[in-house]
């Protein structure tokens, strides 16, 4: 018998030519009854033994957050190691693998993703609280009366990289998707625009994590419809060079209660604007100032930035200083290592002064601290596999848990030496 490709297989192979349309395989039938597609895909929410698709592996590099800690944007970690879709369910899971791989393909345009596919996005994440009968349109009034009780079930969805503009977005609102998304991942679209982004936020209540990383035609206008959010929890502006460190700290930061991550590399970080971020009462857990250098007009020192990130030190998880040549060397680790009893995650490539992790275990013996998971992302520094084992044989209890991520040998690979 033949064997019977997984399902992400599956959805990759469907991409097909640009002929091959998701407003025609969810168009409803005649009797309004839903397609014949429709009907598959929320089939799967009875099979209770369908494990969720990854949305690292196969095709894709196994790990993505060896190349950036927070990214994909939507992913949550599973018991087994693999990332999925916040949120989600087997059947969103190919609807955004189908996403994906039309952006790997080079096949994604402004005509690819319709109303009907967010529709059908949408439906599948409705069905737990419809108890799985979507195949007839809801009843208004009833919709209208539990709106009011209970907030709608949400979901994450990721349109990474994806070339679209504004009949993409469009399509996405007369769906009604936004209302019932808590993640919205935008990295890389760079056809969003402020009017874009103030349009889609502003039918967004529920959000929690967004992403706008490198969306280089916004600038801080694009983000008003976030002041006064409950949920926003994370944040991600790096790489938005219309947008300054100064100009969150003065319209988005102070309004958004919530937040307690902030990915802002490139932005122009100085001591005085660190300095006031630190300020603002928030209780931080993740943080990136990446590409910060010392200079006339882009002033932020080590000293100043050790003694800042002081403040957090009880609360911070995960913290990326790619890139920041003055800032980074062995004393910041053991710095870090004293005084950061929750840090877990560390982004720190493109920093050669960078030669070995044994100061952070030496800060946190030093500091009584107990054992604990610790990932480096560490390409382009000095840190090497033998400076790494060096470590392992100093303190062998405590570097259990250690996983450095460093450079394959110019090739675009990545190493892990655990």
């Amino acid at each position: 018998m033949r064997e019977i490709p997984s399902l992400q297989s599956l959805c990759f192979r469907s991409v097909g030519s640009p002929a091959c349309s998701t407003e025609d395989a969810f168009c409803p039938l005649e009797n309004h009854n839903v397609s014949l597609a429709s009907r598959l895909l929320r089939r799967f929410h009875d099979e209770a033994q369908m494990t969720r698709i990854p949305c690292i592996g196969q095709v894709r590099r196994e790990n993505a957050n060896q190349v950036d800690l927070h990214h994909p944007f939507v992913g949550a970690r599973l018991e087994n190691g693999l990332l999925v879709a916040q949120y989600g369910n087997p059947a969103l899971d190919v609807l955004q693998s189908y996403v994906d791989a039309l952006v790997e393909m080079g096949r994604m345009d402004d005509r690819r993703l319709g109303k009907r596919f967010f529709e059908e996005y949408k439906a599948n994440i409705r069905i737990p609280e419809t108890n799985g009968d979507v195949l007839s349109p809801p009843d208004p009034k009833k919709t209208k009366r539990s709106s009011r009780s209970a907030p709608p079930v949400l979901a994450s969805l990721s349109l990474y990289n994806c070339s679209i503009g504004r009949d993409t977005f469009e399509a996405l609102i007369a769906s009604g998707l936004a209302n019932h998304l808590a993640v919205l991942d935008l990295t890389g679209v760079n056809g969003l625009t402020d009017e874009l982004c103030r349009m889609i936020l502003k039918e967004m209540p529920h959000l929690q994590r967004l992403s706008v990383k490198n969306c280089r035609r916004i600038s801080i206008q694009a983000l008003t419809p976030l002041e006064g959010s409950d949920h926003l929890t994370c944040l991600d502006v790096g790489g938005c060079f219309n947008v300054s460190a100064a100009e969150l700290l003065q319209y988005v930061v102070p309004n958004v209660p919530a937040l307690t991550e902030l990915h802002a590399s490139g932005l122009g970080w100085t001591d005085v604007t660190v300095g006031q971020l630190m300020t603002l009462g928030q209780s931080w857990t993740g943080l990136s100032f990446g590409f910060a250098l010392a200079s006339p007009t882009q002033n932020l020192t080590a000293k100043s930035l050790r003694e800042d990130l002081v403040v957090c030190s009880k609360t911070l998880r995960s913290l990326a200083l790619p890139f920041c040549e003055t800032l980074v060397d062995n004393a910041l680790l053991g710095m870090l290592g004293r005084n950061f009893p929750a840090l877990k995650f560390l982004d720190l490539r493109g920093n050669p002064a960078l030669q070995t992790v044994t100061g952070w275990y030496d800060g946190r013996a030093s500091a009584d601290l107990p054992p604990q998971p610790l990932t480096v992302l560490g390409r382009y520094t000095s840190l090497s596999p033998s400076s790494v084992e060096e470590t392992k044989r100093i303190h062998p209890l405590e570097t259990t848990d250690l996983m450095v991520i460093l450079d394959g040998g110019g090739m675009g690979a990545a190493i892990p030496v655990r």
